[in-house]
Formats: structure tokens, sequence, C-alpha cells
């Protein structure tokens, strides 16, 4: 009764198929079209459950994922370099689908990847810093940086400095 809202994100690459083994199960860049039905209906139907509790639930979409490994190595041959993008575009399509069917059930979705505008070439590296710290997840400087687009390009504005 406290809470005012939920904020539910999930990782993007879930939503598609693991085209590599079992034991691959969490690797970003084995996971493609076609989309994962089970999963997008098993989470949906989790939001519901937590949308009867609270109805200011809001499902906060995936973002797209770069998936480059990303060590000293690589930073230190690539950050003056123009990188190859290698980035899950496949998640466009998981988007639009969480999109449709988070209208039809009624719950309240903001797409990262409308909102993000994620352009490889002018936010992988900003001003000489990436923005990922591995292959799906942000740095401390791209937890500002998108993080920034994020709140003060939708209604999370609204909500975090009412």
């Amino acid at each position: 009764e406290n809470i005012k809202y939920i904020l539910f994100t999930h990782k993007g690459s879930y939503f598609l198929t693991n085209t590599g083994s079992k034991k691959d199960f969490s690797d970003s860049k084995l996971r493609k079209l076609p989309l994962n039905l089970t999963q997008i209906k098993n989470t949906l139907n989790y939001l519901k459950k937590i949308k009867e509790l609270n109805s200011n639930l809001i499902f906060i979409g995936p973002h797209i994922e770069p998936n480059i490994t990303i060590d000293i190595k690589f930073i230190k041959n690539n950050l003056d370099k123009n990188n190859k993008d290698t980035s899950n575009y496949d998640l466009i399509d998981v988007d639009k689908k969480l999109k449709d069917l988070s209208k039809k059930n009624n719950i309240k979705y903001l797409s990262k990847i409308d909102i993000l505008d994620f352009k490889y070439d002018k936010d992988f590296i900003v001003n000489r810093v990436p923005t990922f710290s591995d292959h799906d997840h942000w740095s401390q400087f791209g937890e500002v940086y998108f993080g920034n687009k994020l709140v003060f390009n939708s209604i999370l504005k609204d909500i975090l400095f009412p």
C-alpha cells in the first residue's frame, strides 16, 4: 500500500530463441529470432498478477544489446576506431511485440528502444568512455548516460520529479 509505482524490466534477449545449447542459455550473442513466445506469455502473466496488486505497474522494455566482449584489450584497441556493430537488432521485433501485447493487456509500457534511440556509432562510446560494461549491461557511465535519456524523455520524469 506504500508502493506508488512498480517498474519492471527484463533482459530483452530472453524473449528471443536460444540458438545455442542449454548451457548457453544466458549468452545474449546466441539469442535470435524467432520470438520466444513462451517466455513472453509467462512474463505477461506475471505482470498481470502484479497489476492486480498495484495498478501503477510500468513495464520497461528492453534496450539494444551490443553483444561485444568488453575488456581492457578491447578498450585499448577500439576507442579510436569505428567498431563493428554486432548489436542484436532482433530486439526491435521483441519491443514491437511487447508494445502490442502490453496494450492488449492494459499494461503501461515504455519502449527503451524508442526512448533511447540507440545509435551504435554515437552511443556505444561517448567522449571516449564505453557505455556498456559487457554484452548487455550498461557501465556506470552508461547508467547515467542512458538513465538520463530514459527518465527525462518519458513519463518517468513526472513520477520521479513530481
